[in-house]
């Protein structure tokens, strides 16, 4: 199954296709944290900016987040590298300094080798 042909759909209720060995056209993943004293009321003027819910930005599959001691970590599935490094250069980066915050993401990524949807 190509990444153009992948919804999240396609796997409810069941493991996802296996990945082809050297495949890269599965989904993206990025595992992101704002570091240091972000809490609700910073993290939501960014998230404001961002505006994903308003205008959901191309290739994003699924993303979450919440408050942790230390932090504010976030979870993104991407349809690819490039439409996240767009996401963060257009949108994250402009909202980040709108909201006169200091936050740095730090990101850390891996392909995606199984997902499980209910």
């Amino acid at each position: 199954m190509s990444r153009e042909n992948l919804k999240v759909a396609d796997c409810i209720g069941s493991r996802g296709p296996s990945q082809p060995k050297g495949s890269t056209t599965w989904p993206w993943e990025s595992a992101s944290a704002l570091p240091g004293a972000v809490g609700v009321e910073e993290f939501d003027r960014i998230d404001g900016g961002v505006n994903v819910r308003g205008d959901h930005p191309d290739g994003l599959i699924f993303s979450c987040s919440g408050p942790v001691d230390g932090g504010w970590p976030l979870l993104d599935v991407w349809e690819s590298r490039a439409q996240f490094d767009t996401f963060i250069a257009e949108r994250v980066g402009p909202a980040v300094a709108a909201a006169e915050s200091t936050a740095q993401p730090e990101i850390a990524e891996f392909p995606i080798h199984e997902y499980v949807s209910r």
